[in-house]
């Protein structure tokens, strides 16, 4: 209420890779990634990895990388990170 938006992010907590892309539930879906592409309202879903990264099999299971920016993040700094970007491109930003 305090920042009046009209919806609320959705977060979720800890799922399977598989349950998240399998069946088709990968449209729209970003896995990050640092060489990835810049975050888009395409990918309105960004799938933030576990310490150490994602694992080769992940990395291809998805095809849409997303990039967070240069650093390497702490999996909830990443998290925000995304949230941010994604809620400054609703908001109309076009460069971060």
């Amino acid at each position: 209420m305090q920042s009046r938006r009209v919806w609320l992010p959705t977060i979720s907590g800890p799922l399977s890779f598989a349950a998240v892309t399998g069946a088709g539930a990968g449209i729209g879906i970003g896995i990050a990634e640092p060489q990835g592409a810049a975050v888009s309202l395409t990918t309105p879903t960004v799938l933030i990895g576990p310490e150490g990264g994602w694992a080769p099999h992940e990395l291809s299971a998805q095809p849409t990388h997303v990039g967070l920016g240069k650093s390497i993040m702490r999996v909830e700094t990443a998290a925000l990170v995304a949230a941010a970007h994604l809620s400054a491109l609703r908001d109309g930003a076009t460069t971060f």
